[in-house]
């Protein structure tokens, strides 16, 4: 899967993985974000995850994905969380408990 159809009442939108950097949850539904720009598509993070799993992105906090080559930087805090710098230079918060995963080579 390289493409993710993405509708928005009628509309349609392909939107090309490449471009999206992370995900957050936002109650029944994801915001995709790339390049400034939010979409919003309805669907389950959980279930996004798997779909997502083999075109590169893992889970960094239970509300959270972000694409594996968008990540820059790692930087760990002494409570065992960590905050993912992206190569655009945004910072999101990372919890422990999906360190070892993110970690996976």
């Amino acid at each position: 899967m390289s493409v993710l159809e993405v509708r928005d009442g009628a509309k349609r939108v392909f939107l090309p993985l490449a471009e999206v950097t992370f995900v957050e949850a936002a109650g029944n539904y994801v915001e995709l974000h790339r390049a400034g720009e939010a979409v919003l598509h309805r669907a389950a993070l959980a279930d996004l995850e798997q779909e997502l799993a083999d075109v590169g992105f893992v889970r960094i906090h239970r509300s959270r994905l972000v694409r594996r080559d968008a990540i820059a930087q790692v930087e760990s805090k002494s409570s065992g969380d960590f905050t993912v710098r992206l190569a655009d230079g945004r910072e999101l918060a990372g919890s422990r408990r999906y360190r070892r995963p993110l970690l996976k080579p």
